[in-house]
């Protein structure tokens, strides 16, 4: 099946009905990370994967169309020891699932993408499984695949403004081969205990006005209710942006952490999140150098860590291959890392350079501080080159004091080819 699926997305494309639109990406993925914990080698993990996407969309008929996203990764030479599997290109949310450790390891070929839709010049709706972006909730399709959503969504435009709703039960994390319902996917084997129900929905409501200010609004019943907003400008030539993020428990969760809910060895007087962020950017003729800076609260008894368990990514200092790798896996969404963790101030540099129009060069480095604990430090680097049609990229990621954990670094490398059509 697999096989047959590769083949069909090389030769489907040349033999595509005028009548239909045919979309798609080719990837090839190398990736090796090292890890260490003081001067002793704790974990050597590598994957080199083959996929990518297949889509199909519909004549528009009266504004009606479909759309079919097929998707495959799938590991070559894979290694017989899982624990030198990275799976991050490959199973790693299966194996959170499943707790068998070849898991990692697993191919996945699913159709990620199944939706009916309408849209005009004002109005677009899609129900189904899709492909979905937010800072809180987003496809974040950094890998082999992106992470998919299942239920509905609709936006309006008018006068350059644009107003959502979303209404998903559905997400599918991007090393996963499974839909899972979304509340179960934040929770995990927690979600009765701490919702007093198996299943849940996510609803986002949002507003962007002229691409300038964005208020986003997520709300899951006897979980949590969020808040997200940021706001761009410019001035003598500098652009800037600053953030706010606010979330809180609602409903059951919350009474039953004020009844004495003990998470992570601490007992949690309900759950507070708020968190800022500054962004200051200038481009002078082909580069372009950035600065921010965020910060995180630290509520007394309350959880006040930020949770994104649907793969955003919000915060301006967010490093570019991400230091907050796979937070999302299933029943993870309390288990947040460095710059997520309450406490924390984030400082981020990043310069972009523009070498020609085939060749494009970023380098960034942020720094993750919580005081009496140890500094993370993120040192990311990628290249980018077009050739013939091929994306070919190289990124690199140094962590030092991993985790905030003195002593603990990570080294990752990553090849990337892709072919779009």
């Amino acid at each position: 099946m697999k096989k047959l699926l590769l083949f069909v997305m090389v030769v489907v494309p040349l033999c595509a009905d005028e009548q239909m639109k045919i979309s798609g990406k080719l990837k090839v993925y190398n990736i090796g990370t090292y890890k260490q914990s003081g001067s002793v080698n704790t974990l050597d993990s590598n994957a080199l994967a083959i996929g990518g996407q297949l889509g199909v969309t519909t004549k528009r008929v009266s504004g009606l169309f479909a759309h079919v996203n097929f998707m495959t990764t799938n590991g070559l030479f894979v290694d017989s020891d899982p624990s030198r599997v990275d799976g991050s290109i490959l199973a790693k949310d299966i194996k959170a699932v499943s707790g068998i450790a070849s898991d990692v390891g697993k191919s996945i070929t699913l159709i990620g993408e199944a939706y009916t839709g309408y849209e005009n010049e004002s109005f677009m709706l899609k129900v189904g499984r899709q492909k979905y972006d937010s800072p809180l909730a987003a496809q974040k399709e950094v890998r082999m695949l992106p992470s998919t959503f299942s239920g509905s969504a609709m936006e309006f435009k008018m006068s350059g403004h644009r107003f959502g709703i979303a209404y998903f039960d559905k997400f599918k994390q991007r090393t996963s081969d499974r839909f899972y319902n979304i509340l179960e996917h934040a929770l995990g084997s927690n979600t009765q205990a701490y919702t007093g129900k198996d299943k849940g929905a996510l609803l986002i409501a949002s507003v962007d006005v002229n691409e300038k200010f964005r208020l986003y609004n997520y709300r899951m019943e006897a979980f949590f209710n969020a808040l997200y907003v940021d706001y761009k400008g410019a001035f003598s030539g500098w652009e800037w942006a600053v953030q706010g993020i606010y979330q809180e428990s609602i409903g059951y969760f919350d009474t039953a952490m004020k009844n004495g809910v003990t998470l992570f060895g601490t007992k949690r007087q309900g759950m507070k999140v708020t968190s800022a962020g500054l962004k200051l950017s200038k481009r002078l003729d082909r580069d372009k150098y950035t600065f921010a800076v965020t910060h995180t609260a630290d509520h007394a008894d309350a959880y006040s860590d930020i949770i994104a368990p649907f793969d955003g990514t919000p915060l301006f200092t967010d490093t570019i291959t991400g230091n907050n790798l796979f937070k999302s896996l299933y029943g993870g969404a309390l288990d947040a890392d460095s710059g997520y963790k309450a406490g924390t101030l984030g400082l981020k540099i990043a310069y972009d350079h523009q070498a020609s129009q085939k060749m494009k060069m970023t380098v960034a480095a942020a720094r993750f501080d919580r005081g009496l604990d140890a500094a993370q430090t993120d040192i990311n680097g990628v290249i980018s080159y077009k050739l013939s049609g091929w994306d070919l990229a190289v990124k690199a990621i140094f962590v030092f004091d991993n985790a905030q954990v003195a002593g603990d670094k990570l080294q990752q490398y990553r090849l990337i080819g892709s072919y779009k059509f």
